[in-house]
């Protein structure tokens, strides 16, 4: 039993020893002035970053769009399959109003009768940045 009671006082003392090496360390001021500066500058730079990520976001948006909307329109146009060399060009209905689009369809695609070339380009127009997609495809009429 006296074992044991050794054993806890050593532990108590201890433990004690731990709280007054943890209580009575500090840091000065000037290490919280360094410190403070390090994650400002840390902070600076995280902020920084939430503007090109969000431009990120909105170009790959509207490049999923502009792929979407091409992949409608070319089929579309593989639908109606005109004859002659036509060239034209719109923009899309509501709620797509920043994007347009144009094709053009040549005959005789490298001496080949009754094959047709679709060439349809995508316009997205979003405050004065212009980008474009292209979908090319062959059919035969």
């Amino acid at each position: 039993m006296s074992k044991s009671k050794a054993m806890f006082g050593i532990l108590k003392i201890r433990i004690l020893n731990l709280f007054q090496i943890c209580f009575t360390r500090s840091f000065s001021l000037l290490e919280l002035v360094i410190s403070m500066a390090i994650l400002s500058i840390a902070l600076l730079g995280l902020i920084q970053m939430f503007p090109v990520g969000l431009r990120a976001s909105k170009h790959a948006g509207d490049h999923t769009m502009m792929t979407f909307l091409g992949q409608q329109k070319m089929s579309d146009i593989e639908q109606e399959k005109p004859e002659t060399s036509t060239t034209s060009n719109e923009f899309f209905s509501s709620p797509y109003e920043s994007f347009s689009w144009r094709y053009v369809v040549s005959s005789d695609y490298n001496n080949i009768n009754n094959m047709y070339q679709a060439t349809l380009a995508i316009y997205c127009n979003d405050r004065g940045d212009t980008r474009i997609e292209e979908f090319v495809t062959l059919y035969v009429k």
